[in-house]
């Protein structure tokens, strides 16, 4: 992005579009419309799941774990409007860089600093997470009370420290993906005077870097649970929560996504994959932004209880929908606000609900 605002003519030098025809590659292999149309329906539906998964983490700012979460998810919504909605659109359109240099420069740009905002905030929740189970002192210690925002600064700071002064990717509906050469299907880019080494290696940071956090979990949770053996079965349970399991399983379901997505964009960086592989790692990619709030809505118990009373009570307000209301109302109970007990507005108690 600073290329593009302070160096205009070095913005020229790398990303000039005089020497380009675009109907040098036909129209037809430019789109690709049931991918595009499947990527604006998927978007389409993933901002409707967002809305009460949101209103509900709001409602829980209390507890450092749902901060994170909230924070992801905004910026999620803010990046799925490219890289679903325009994605999308470019799709249909048969765009590549020089059909609409500056609009995808600019967006490109942009996905670019979100992506490395969501990652880093993504490796923050996992630590997070099982920091919690292992060692909820420790948690407490690092992302007790204002340190959580520390971690959301480090994360947004890098993201736009990103977004300005790194490559962008790059729209090519040729292959209905992003690249960093804007001339991909053209020109190649045998100089690599696009690649763009800082973003592999973070990449290979996240594909590799999560897992190893889990690894690592795994190996403490195991010593953790023979020297639990020992116990009481109530002091285990009382350690280990199945609802701290469950919000685990959501974050390592999550991080599944971003490894298989990273993975595949380092080796594009070097080789250009067969066209279902790549299609394949750029719907990973979505799903890394769109699929969180279908995991919260079926692991997360907070969030689905909120959800059904949130649904209940805006079937309450028109009576032509009774009969649906009355589904919501036989498993959440009337739609008033729950009593809760001192003990449930504690951030510990609510921590073990997640």
């Amino acid at each position: 992005m600073e290329l593009f605002l302070f160096r205009p003519n070095e913005y020229e030098r790398l990303y000039s579009c005089d020497s380009i025809t675009i109907d040098d590659v036909p129209l037809e292999k430019r789109q690709h419309i049931a991918e595009s149309v499947i990527t604006i329906a998927l978007c389409a539906i993933y901002y409707i799941l967002y809305i009460p998964c949101i209103m509900s983490m709001y409602k829980h700012l209390d507890v450092p774990c749902y901060r994170l979460l909230f924070y992801m998810s905004i910026t999620d919504c803010g990046i799925l409007w490219m890289l679903g909605f325009l994605h999308g659109v470019l799709g249909i359109l048969g765009a590549v860089f020089c059909s609409y240099p500056r609009l995808i420069y600019i967006c490109g740009s942009i996905i670019s600093g979100i992506w490395i905002a969501e990652s880093v905030a993504e490796m923050s929740l996992s630590i997070n997470r099982c920091l919690a189970i292992v060692s909820p002192t420790s948690e407490k210690f690092l992302f007790g009370g204002w340190r959580v925002f520390v971690w959301i600064a480090i994360s947004a700071g890098y993201g736009t420290w990103w977004m300005f002064f790194i490559k962008p990717v790059l729209f090519s509906g040729i292959h209905f993906t992003w690249f960093f050469n804007p001339y991909v299907g053209y020109r190649d880019d045998t100089t690599e005077t696009y690649n763009n080494v800082l973003h592999v290696v973070w990449d290979m940071t996240v594909a590799l870097g999560i897992p190893l956090i889990y690894v690592i979990f795994a190996f403490i949770l195991h010593a953790k649970t023979m020297i639990f053996g020992r116990l009481s079965a109530s002091q285990v349970r009382k350690n280990v929560s199945r609802r701290q399991k469950m919000m685990l399983l959501q974050v390592f379901l999550i991080s599944v996504f971003n490894f298989i997505a990273c993975s595949v964009y380092v080796y594009m960086m070097h080789v250009i994959p067969p066209e279902l592989l790549i299609h394949f790692a750029q719907f990973c990619w979505l799903h890394i932004h769109g699929f969180p709030p279908v995991i919260y809505l079926a692991l997360n118990k907070t969030i689905r209880d909120d959800t059904k009373r949130l649904m209940s009570s805006t079937l309450s307000k028109y009576p032509v929908l009774d009969g649906m209301k009355a589904k919501f109302s036989t498993t959440t109970g009337p739609a008033t606000k729950p009593t809760t007990t001192a003990n449930e507005l504690d951030p510990d108690h609510i921590s073990t609900r997640l």
